[in-house]
């Protein structure tokens, strides 16, 4: 590049051009300008001689960045921001709502490379949210509940439950063969599938949920969780924000989640003794969760375990 430069400037009389790396500017004066026919564009006198240039050597070059005016920017430095102004950040974002939105945030700010999607999904929900109401967000359990869930999932499959106008609906998923996920993502993705059913099913406003859990439960209090889970989160705020919903997570200890369970291994026998009425159907988690865009939940019915 700098022998190029030697041979414009000395034998090309391209004066005063400067360069870092291989990025060439230079200036001219203003309204002196040349048309370059490849780009269809009028440039900078200098400029328009230094395509040229490169063109009769066969320096390759892009029009993007054939770019003049009264401001340069040569490098884009600026770009990067520094340790100190992602903190500022994270504390205004923590500030106005402490949510999944900060999960890439604050691993970038722990050395590690992610792309900007969920700031990008909080910029776009901080715009439409319509505020705290503290009424709405005050404490409440799940005898206020207008529906109650139960989840649970095991290494082969997934499964939730609950009663609805005298009916004990049961709900059942596999778990693919192939997966490299760890349980408690399965877990985690059992009570996103069993709200997101609630709400596309029944016109509800507070849905509180049982899991066996205690990780699972810290995450959705915390609203907080590592990137393999945080699109599980995303998923949930997302239609919580939408269907103007609230939920909780509880904890309940295991031998009282047997029907949840005996869903999750698909265990007939011991649901014909625990809920012998149950309707029974397998269901699809939703697309969103799998890696797709989609946020359809599907469900077939499988069989009356009374029958």
């Amino acid at each position: 590049m700098a022998l190029m430069l030697w041979v414009a400037i000395y034998v090309k009389f391209i004066v005063d051009l400067l360069t870092w790396v291989n990025n060439t500017f230079g200036w001219d004066f203003k309204g002196n300008l040349a048309y370059y026919a490849p780009y269809a564009e009028f440039y900078p006198s200098q400029q328009t001689r230094l395509l040229e240039f490169w063109d009769k050597i066969g320096l390759p070059h892009d029009k993007p960045k054939q770019t003049w005016g009264t401001q340069l920017v040569i490098l884009g430095i600026g770009n990067h921001w520094t340790l100190k102004e992602y903190q500022h950040l994270a504390g205004w974002i923590n500030w106005s709502l402490n949510g999944p939105g900060l999960s890439v945030l604050y691993e970038k700010m722990a050395g590690k490379t992610e792309s900007v999607r969920e700031s990008l999904w909080f910029i776009k929900k901080v715009d439409v949210l319509s505020g705290v109401r503290m009424l709405d967000s005050e404490e409440w359990g799940f005898e206020e509940a207008d529906i109650v869930l139960y989840c649970d999932a095991c290494p082969t499959g997934m499964g939730f439950w609950f009663h609805y106008d005298d009916k004990t609906l049961g709900y059942q998923c596999m778990i693919p063969d192939d997966h490299e996920k760890p349980i408690f993502y399965f877990e985690v993705l059992t009570v996103v599938s069993a709200i997101l059913h609630t709400i596309k099913l029944l016109f509800v406003h507070g849905v509180f949920v049982f899991t066996d859990t205690t990780n699972t439960v810290d995450m959705f209090h915390s609203l907080k969780a590592k990137q393999l889970y945080n699109p599980l989160l995303l998923t949930m705020v997302d239609h919580a924000i939408c269907s103007n919903i609230q939920f909780r997570v509880a904890h309940i200890c295991g031998e009282e989640n047997g029907i949840a369970d005996a869903l999750s291994w698909f265990d007939y026998t011991r649901l014909m003794r625990l809920a012998p009425s149950m309707n029974i159907y397998n269901f699809t988690p939703p697309h969103s969760c799998w890696g797709q865009n989609s946020y359809e939940f599907t469900a077939s019915l499988l069989q009356t375990a009374g029958s």
